[in-house]
Parts: structure tokens; sequence; C-alpha cells
């Protein structure tokens, strides 16, 4: 039966074999860039333009607010806070 432990290696020779992550600004602009993420997130516009705290926001209200996002992008429509509003 397997315990999760290796009989062969510690657990610093394990963690020794991995060179450590090291981020740095330029790896993360970059990522960014590569992947193409949004600027500005959409859900940060929402909070804004409403003057509240993610915290505040209860789960449902989150799963409207992205539930609006996707839909938008899938149809090639950039989300905003006005168009957000009409519906909701």
């Amino acid at each position: 039966m397997f315990t999760g432990e290796h009989p062969d290696d510690s657990a610093e020779e394990m963690s020794a074999s991995l060179p450590p992550l090291k981020w740095s600004k330029e790896i993360f602009d970059g990522l960014v860039q590569n992947f193409k993420f949004p600027k500005a997130g959409f859900v940060l516009d929402i909070l804004d333009y409403y003057k509240f705290h993610i915290s505040q926001l209860n789960p449902m209200g989150m799963v409207r607010i992205r539930h609006f996002e996707i839909v938008c992008r899938s149809m090639h429509i950039e989300p905003t806070v006005d168009r957000f509003r009409v519906f909701y």
C-alpha cells in the first residue's frame, strides 16, 4: 500500500533537485502579454463602479458578473460596466 512516503528520497533531496521559482516583473509582463490577459479586469471595473470590496460580494453576485463576462467574450463583445448595467 502506498503511504505517500519515498523510501529512497528524503524531503531535502527532493526539494534540492527542483530549482526555486523566481518571478520578476519582466517574467510576469511576458506572461500577461503571451496569454493576452486584458490590461484591466472587468470584475475590477464593476467593483469600482459600485464602490464595494470583493469581500462584500456574495457568491451568486460573482457568478452573475462572471457569467455576463463569459457570454460577452464568447460573442466577441467587450464587457463593459454600461452593458452590465443594462442587464442587471
